[in-house]
């Protein structure tokens, strides 16, 4: 079965969502601040960890289990930071199919 994450990098906290194909919800995990603006690149892979591991946790499965990621990262402004964002997530595990986006309110 398809599982997919959905991360929601922020300047407060992280939030981390494991669906099924159907929609179905999983397992949810809850880091601290992601900004890498504000907690550099140490701060930041360790709250998307964070939020992810809980998350793989609540749902009973492993990262080798997810099928693909999206992401909305808080401090991803400029097409310039893609690669330096996509190099860090790869860092932590995050090695299958990645859409980063451009935080915006």
């Amino acid at each position: 079965m398809p599982y997919y994450l959905g991360i929601d990098v922020g300047g407060t906290k992280t939030a981390a969502l494991i669906a099924t194909a159907d929609g179905q919800a999983v397992g949810y995990g809850v880091g601290g601040s992601g900004n890498y603006e504000g907690v550099g690149w140490t701060g930041f892979k360790a709250a998307v960890l964070a939020a992810t591991n809980l998350a793989l946790e609540n749902a009973g499965l492993a990262m080798k289990d997810i099928t693909a990621a999206g992401l909305g990262i808080a401090g991803y402004d400029w097409p310039s930071q893609k690669q330096a964002h996509l190099d860090a997530l790869r860092e932590v595990g995050l090695s299958m199919p990645l859409q980063i986006r451009v935080y915006s309110q």
